[in-house]
């Protein structure tokens, strides 16, 4: 999965799906996408209960590293509701002006 896929549904995310952005709070006050949840690569196994909730989850950071080791994380952690962008990122995201905001 890449960011251009989940710019196609961010708008109208269906109930129960979540992006899930793992990058450091700095980098998410800086800039991210509406309606994303920022819980970092370091902390994501220590929220896996409360996620399996969730019928889907899309898994992004700044470029791919950081997604990779938090699905893997929850994957050991009993989830199968992942969607890893392992190759891009916010860096994408942000250069091909889609919609962010920030504090």
């Amino acid at each position: 999965m890449q960011m251009d896929e989940i710019y196609k549904i961010y708008k109208n995310i269906p109930k129960g799906e979540l992006l899930l952005d793992v990058r450091r709070p700095d980098e998410f006050k800086e800039a991210r996408i509406p309606l994303s949840v920022n819980i970092t690569h370091t902390e994501v196994a220590e929220h896996a209960e409360s996620l399996k909730k969730y019928s889907k989850i899309y898994v992004y950071c700044r470029s791919g590293g950081r997604s990779k080791v938090a699905t893997q994380l929850l994957q050991q952690a009993g989830l199968d509701n992942l969607y890893c962008i392992a190759d891009s990122g916010m860096m994408h995201w942000i250069a091909e002006g889609y919609e962010t905001i920030s504090e």
